[in-house]
């Protein structure tokens, strides 16, 4: 099996030289390596092989490819979703579009949905707030600490392990759900999703990745409306704050307008979702 430069640089393209494309992306990606191994059930002993020898990674990856006849993942697409009216939702039927459209463009990448309605977020007090603190100043956990700062670590780390981002969000209260809030709270930690420097300031730690943000509004907030927007602004500083430059939005406003104005943006959303999608 041989690639072409090409194909080797086109890391998120479906490629059919599958094997090599994918040893050449995982080569300095631990992460995204220990992935594949629990994907296809690889001895993680070899994760230090498999990740550094180009070659070896191209037979390993070939040989488990044939044995279970299952194509790799190229990427894994985090889809957020924060809204809890769910069928009745603008900003989620707008989302199952862009989803719709990056699976037929993307068939091999793994897509994994986090309802925000549905997860178990930790509280941020006592030993947590603690704990945060330690971090923030260089000092070491005591064990209630430590258990505390593990369901941080956890929640961040479950989301910095995509590839790409879909977020979707109604407007509450010329802002964003609280749930989204919390989550945000959460993931926006130091060491984590951003790093502090005297010299440089801050620094996002969550780079290269793109994220799709969709956001439903029951009015329209350009012109001399967008002084009421606290929703959009606020979802791209917060991403911005953790790294993210790739930020691409999809508005539907009005939601709560005459039916034709309703309709109009909607079809305009999916349209934008639809393009999106394809060469997300």
């Amino acid at each position: 099996m041989k690639c072409s430069d090409e194909d080797i640089s086109q890391r998120e393209s479906r490629s059919a030289c599958k094997g090599a494309t994918l040893a050449e992306s995982i080569r300095h990606d631990p992460l995204r390596a220990l992935r594949l191994c629990v994907i296809f059930q690889v001895d993680r002993t070899l994760l230090p092989w498999f990740t550094h020898g180009y070659s070896n990674s191209t037979r390993l990856i070939e040989n488990t490819f044939l044995k279970t006849g299952r194509p790799y993942p190229m990427a894994k697409l985090l889809y957020i979703e924060s809204s809890p009216r769910k069928a009745r939702s603008k900003s989620i039927e707008v989302s199952k579009v862009f989803l719709d459209a990056y699976r037929a463009a993307h068939p091999n990448d793994e897509i994994h949905t986090l309802d925000l309605w549905a997860k178990n977020l930790p509280e941020f007090d006592g030993y947590t707030i603690d704990a945060k603190y330690q971090v923030m100043q260089g000092q070491s956990f005591d064990a209630s600490q430590a258990k505390a700062w593990q369901t941080v670590v956890d929640v961040c780390t479950e989301f910095k392990s995509a590839d790409k981002y879909l977020i979707s969000l109604p407007m509450w209260n010329f802002g964003i759900p609280y749930k989204l809030k919390h989550y945000l709270d959460v993931i926006a930690q130091p060491g984590q999703t951003f790093s502090f420097d005297p010299a440089k300031g801050y620094s996002g730690l969550v780079t290269g990745k793109p994220v799709a943000v969709v956001y439903a509004r029951g009015g329209a907030y350009g012109g001399e409306g967008s002084g009421m927007d606290y929703q959009k602004p606020y979802m791209e500083l917060a991403l911005g704050f953790m790294g993210f430059t790739d930020i691409r939005p999809i508005l539907i406003e009005p939601t709560a307008g005459a039916p034709a104005s309703v309709a109009a943006a909607t079809e305009s959303a999916v349209e934008k979702a639809k393009s999106i999608a394809a060469s997300f």
